[in-house]
């Protein structure tokens, strides 16, 4: 991508992004669970120093009913503590 659409990108919300990047690429996403216990409504995980957003599987259709193991839940929180905001 070019610089002056990276800017573009970055002046957004973490959420519209997602869904700008999605429609770019023709994914279909949700709007985010309420009461999501991963990403606690947001619909994201954790953004990157660079810009990156990391989505959540309760915005993605088929997922919203998943409901990870122990030891799925702490490798994500593991993740997600590493990778501040």
């Amino acid at each position: 991508m070019t610089n002056k659409v990276t800017e573009e990108l970055n002046r957004l919300e973490p959420l519209q992004r997602l869904r700008v990047i999605a429609g770019a690429i023709g994914v279909e996403i949700h709007d985010p669970n309420k009461s999501c216990p991963v990403c606690g409504g947001k619909g994201y995980l954790s953004v990157k120093e660079n810009g990156e957003v990391q989505p959540c599987m309760c915005i993605y259709p088929g997922f919203e009913g998943v409901k990870l193991n122990r030891e799925a839940r702490r490798k994500m929180a593991k993740k997600t503590r590493k990778i501040k905001p």
